[in-house]
C-alpha cells in the first residue's frame, strides 16, 4: 500500500521549517511533493543565495546552506513566466507584501523557507522531488480574468487594515499546561476590531482543522473568487499531481499549506481507495 503523509505548514511560521526537516528525515520518503511551481522554487533558491551573502561572519544558518543549483530541466521552463512579473495582479502583490511583513514579525528570514528546506532535505536524502502546484502564471491569469475590481479593492483594504491599524505580535498565549484547543477560541483570536493580533494564536488555529474550516468559510463568504482560485482550484490540481506520483512511489511526503490539508486528504481518499493517508503533526 502506498503511504501519503500530508505535512501542513505556513509560509511565515518559524516552526514550519523545523517540522518539515524533521518529518522528511524521519520518514525517508522515496518522493517529496512540494506546493511549488518551478518559478517559485527558483525564486526561493535566489533568495537563499542573496541572504547568505548578507552574513558577514560567514557563520551561515545550516538550513540556508545551499550548494546545488536549480536543475537544468527546471531552468528551461522559466522563460515563459519571467516576462509577466511586472504585470502581476495587484492582489498577488498584496499577498506577497503581506507575507513578507508577517515573516519579519515572526522572525523568519523569508516566506517559504520551509519549502526551500524541504527541497534541500529531500535532495540530500536522494528522494524524488515533485513540484505539484499550479504555475504562478496560470494563477495570475485566473485572477486577472475572474476577480472583480470590487473584490480586489476589498482585499487590499483588508491588508491595509491589518498592516496599518493593528499591532501584530508573536508571543506565547499561555504559560499554563493547557493544550491549545483548551484555551484558544477562534472568535477570541481573530477579531479584527482588536488592536493586537498574536501570530502565535493564529498559527495554532491554523493547525486545528475545525478552527481553520471556520476561518476559511468566513474568507470564502467575503472573497468567493479569490477563495476559488487560491484554494479550490489548486486543491483539485495538486490532488491530481499527487495521484500521478503515487503510481510510481510507495512512501510519499506532501508539504502543503494547512488550508489545503483537509480538502486534499478527502479528494485523495475519494479517488484512490488504496492509499494510506496520514496527516502529520
Amino acid at each position: 500500500m502506498t503511504k501519503v503523509t500530508l505535512v501542513g505548514i505556513t509560509h511565515i511560521d518559524a516552526e514550519s521549517p523545523v517540522k518539515v526537516k524533521r518529518i522528511i528525515e524521519e520518514l525517508k520518503p522515496d518522493a517529496v511533493c512540494l506546493e511549488l511551481d518551478e518559478f517559485r522554487l527558483n525564486q526561493l533558491l535566489e533568495q537563499s543565495q542573496v541572504l547568505q551573502h548578507e552574513y558577514t561572519d560567514h557563520a551561515q544558518p545550516s538550513q540556508l546552506t545551499l550548494s546545488d543549483e536549480l536543475p537544468t530541466s527546471i531552468q528551461e521552463t522559466l522563460h515563459f513566466e519571467v516576462d509577466f512579473l511586472e504585470d502581476l495582479p495587484t492582489i498577488l502583490e498584496d499577498i506577497g507584501f503581506f507575507e513578507g511583513e508577517l515573516a519579519k514579525i515572526a522572525n523568519v528570514d523569508f516566506p517559504g523557507l520551509e519549502m526551500l528546506l524541504a527541497y534541500q532535505t529531500a535532495k540530500k536524502l536522494g528522494s524524488n522531488i515533485y513540484l505539484i502546484d499550479k504555475s504562478i502564471h496560470d494563477i495570475s491569469q485566473a485572477m486577472a480574468l475572474e476577480i472583480s475590481e470590487e473584490e480586489s479593492l476589498k482585499f487590499q483594504e483588508l491588508i491595509d487594515e491589518l498592516i496599518l491599524d493593528k499591532k501584530i505580535v508573536v508571543k506565547k498565549t499561555s504559560d499554563s499546561n493547557e493544550t491549545a484547543d483548551e484555551h484558544l477560541k477562534e472568535e477570541e483570536m481573530l477579531k479584527l476590531n482588536d488592536e493586537e493580533i498574536n501570530l502565535t494564536d493564529v498559527f495554532t488555529l491554523f493547525q486545528n482543522q475545525d478552527s481553520l474550516k471556520s476561518i476559511l468559510e468566513i474568507f470564502r463568504s467575503h472573497f468567493p473568487n479569490l477563495y476559488s482560485i487560491l484554494l479550490e482550484d489548486r486543491d483539485v490540481y495538486m490532488t491530481k499531481e499527487i495521484l500521478k506520483v503515487a503510481l510510481n512511489h510507495s512512501n510519499i511526503v506532501v508539504v502543503i499549506g494547512y488550508g489545503h490539508i483537509k480538502a486534499i486528504s478527502e479528494l485523495l481518499q475519494q479517488h484512490a481507495k488504496g492509499l494510506e493517508i496520514v496527516i502529520s503533526k
